[in-house]
């Protein structure tokens, strides 16, 4: 028997029983618009033998055949009696390109042209629209249904750009001029790339079709803008290409590969720019694909990122296709996706008027601890000398001041120290030291925006994992007969219950009163020093200079990290738990298991504490009256990727990893060369090695071989 409920867009939608037949199949019947249908799933629980049962959510794909199709002509217009190249991309519900075809007809009906999607639900079609006619295109799709979709109409008088890059050496530009146009000025065309110019060029309109060429021996790999600018440098046409060079493209050479003791093996590749070594950062991967096969079309990678999905709008589909092959047809399908998805795409304004556009986010060459610094009366503190000082085994002593400005302000900048190094901000003043105040500036954090690779959403996790969990199964198996890992039993379910405290104030990322333990203001009643408190009546934690402990954790003491403290939704230092007044306490929340401490994305355990009205955040990085702790995010240091090492008594064991090697940063020298070792692969199959960089100058480098193993 399968009892389920089926729920669309969030929803309630229809629940039901039904028995499986003798395939263990059932049959689910609901309704649902599909124009305004977006998401759903089946919940659906299973009757098994005895009093068992299990539960299954099933992802409902979008059953919506609507699909979006835009029309862009080439250069951004349309003009009368201009031919004009336009691209068109179709899109389904979830996002992907559809396979349609299109036919043009004007208002009396009339073929105009047919055309169909030549890759992922993009195409193009040429159109001469002529004065007084208006037209549509029919639109057919896979399942043979129609619609009619309009062509924008086309403006009496213009500019338009027609740019041919199919020839290696050179770039085809035509420009066309309306008739009421022609003797109107000069024209200019610009060349761009990364926003620097690398070609222009000024002409007189004085005939209707203007040719004109640019080389492309100087311009670097990557999109660039093509723009026409009329009089009074009014940008009238944009338009976007790629180029593939050689220019800028860095070259890597596996040179050899040696074997060393205890099935040790060392590659050394070597790193060049125009025949000349340079020297660059390296990223290195092994996989194997014997077991799991890339998806290489639509893998990202250090080209596709940073040369073409990076300057487009929207979700790119299947980016590194057009990095796979030199094929016309790929050529062809990458202008298609610029004439569409980069269909004016950059605005000219600003530019044309030398205004500089504020960068929000700037790179980081240093890291700064910067504040204010204000009297009682909330008056800046002028002049006033500010101590900064850290004492920690990653970093040493550090120990720096400087002085405040009018308005109060300090600043410690070109910092550098790791992360969770603890400092203390002091304020020395000879007058007044009790009544300064010391405000920490807070950084500015990138907003979450939706995933570019949304479009790639699996319905059937199931499947597409599948291959990956069998091999993992039997890697757990052989470390487990190595006596590596310990086998397990499973014990009968215990049901335990307990009365949970309940809060409704509180600033827990799981929800108020998610926690492993709660403790409510009535419980501190009798309580003087809270860390004392919380050690006495919370099993597994321990107070250790002032700071909170997991006593489970088996980290040694002189590298264990104390627990995260959260004060009114604010970290806060794990210190200043021995600062805060039990009676200024309205609850408390431990956090210890794994499943609730990944909310903060940590594991070593979260104190949740919330505070009476009147005394909210009053605790955050003070300690007292002109001294300040402060535990910035510091440099990350990378973990080392896991690498078994055998012994020759191990010789039968087989490794049934499917990565064999990662390393995100090896630094080739000032000959190119650089070498990483990795142990040997114990099972056969193809290898894939990836190796990407970019040296100091932004030059790439991206190569791919397979290793097989025999």
């Amino acid at each position: 028997m399968v009892t389920y409920e089926v729920r669309l867009n969030n929803q309630f939608n229809a629940k039901g029983k039904a028995t499986t037949d003798n395939d263990g199949e059932i049959e689910i019947k609901f309704t649902a618009d599909i124009r305004n249908f977006n998401a759903g799933e089946i919940i659906a629980n299973i009757a098994l033998t005895g009093s068992q049962s299990a539960s299954k959510h099933i992802l409902i794909n979008q059953i919506s055949n609507q699909v979006d199709i835009q029309f862009f002509p080439e250069g951004g217009n349309l003009l009368e009696n201009i031919p004009t190249k336009i691209a068109f991309k179709a899109t389904n519900n979830n996002g992907l390109g559809e396979n349609v075809s299109v036919t043009i007809k004007d208002t009396d009906g009339a073929l105009i042209t047919d055309s169909k999607a030549q890759h992922l639900g993009m195409g193009s079609f040429i159109l001469n629209p002529q004065s007084g006619h208006t037209y549509n295109a029919l639109v057919r799709f896979s399942d043979g249904s129609e619609k009619i979709f309009p062509i924008g109409g086309a403006l009496p008088k213009g500019y338009a750009l027609a740019v041919n890059n199919t020839d290696s050496t050179k770039i085809g530009v035509k420009i066309f001029i309306s008739e009421g146009l022609v003797a109107k000025g000069d024209l200019k065309l610009i060349a761009q790339h990364n926003n620097k110019v690398m070609f222009s060029t000024q002409f007189s309109a004085s005939k209707q079709l203007i040719s004109t060429t640019i080389p492309k021996i100087k311009l670097p790999s990557g999109i660039l803008t093509v723009t026409l600018l009329a009089e009074n440098n009014q940008p009238v046409c944009e338009r976007l290409l790629f180029i593939k060079n050689q220019l800028g493209k860095l070259n890597i050479d596996l040179m050899q590969t040696t074997k060393g003791k205890d099935a040790q093996e060392k590659k050394t590749f070597k790193s060049s720019l125009d025949g000349k070594p340079v020297s660059g950062s390296f990223s290195v991967s092994i996989n194997n694909i014997t077991k799991i096969k890339p998806d290489e079309l639509n893998e990202s990678n250090i080209f596709t990122d940073l040369l073409l999905t990076s300057d487009l709008a929207g979700y790119v589909e299947k980016p590194n296709y057009y990095f796979l092959t030199e094929s016309i047809e790929s050529k062809n399908n990458l202008d298609l996706l610029l004439l569409t998805q980069g269909w004016r795409r950059f605005i000219w304004k600003n530019f044309l008027q030398a205004k500089t556009i504020p960068i929000t986010f700037l790179p980081e060459k240093f890291l700064q601890i910067s504040g204010t610094v204000t009297t009682r009366t909330s008056k800046p503190a002028e002049k006033i000398k500010i101590q900064l000082f850290s004492s920690s085994k990653a970093n040493g002593i550090i120990s720096l001041d400087t002085f405040t400005d009018n308005q109060g302000r300090f600043n410690f900048d070109k910092l550098t120290f790791k992360d969770s190094t603890r400092f203390i901000i002091k304020a020395d003043s000879e007058k007044d030291q009790k009544s300064l105040k010391i405000t920490l500036d807070a950084n500015p954090y990138q907003a979450i925006t939706i995933n570019k690779n949304s479009a790639d959403l699996e319905i059937n996790v199931n499947g597409s994992m599948l291959p990956y969990l069998q091999h993992n199964q039997n890697y757990t198996k052989e470390l487990t007969r190595l006596g590596v890992l310990k086998s397990t039993v499973n014990l009968e379910t215990v049901n335990i219950t307990a009365t949970r405290k309940t809060i409704t104030e509180s600033s827990n990322y799981n929800g108020p009163g998610v926690a492993d333990v709660v403790i409510a203001e009535d419980d501190l009643v009798t309580a003087f020093d809270l860390p004392k408190w919380i050690e006495g009546r919370v099993m597994g934690v321990i107070i250790k200079d002032k700071m909170a402990y997991l006593s489970r954790s088996s980290v040694p003491d002189d590298i264990a990290t104390p627990m995260l403290l959260i004060i009114d939704g604010a970290q806060v230092d794990p210190t200043i738990l021995q600062e805060i007044p039990p009676q200024d306490v309205k609850s408390i929340e431990v956090l210890k298991n794994a499943a609730l401490t990944a909310a903060y994305g940590v594991d070593k355990g979260v104190i949740i504490i919330t505070t009476k009205k009147g005394t909210r955040s009053s605790y955050k990085n003070q300690i007292m009256p002109g001294i300040a702790s402060y535990s910035p995010m510091g440099y990350y240091v990378s973990k080392e990727f896991y690498s078994p090492k055998y012994n020759p008594m191990q010789k039968d064991a087989r490794d049934f990893r499917s990565t064999i090697f990662w390393n995100p940063n090896i630094i080739s020298d000032k000959e190119g060369l650089a070498s990483f070792e990795y142990q040997e692969p114990r099972e056969k199959g193809n290898y894939r090695v990836v190796i990407e960089g970019i040296d100091a100058f932004g030059n790439l480098a991206r190569k791919v071989y397979i290793d097989k193993v025999d």
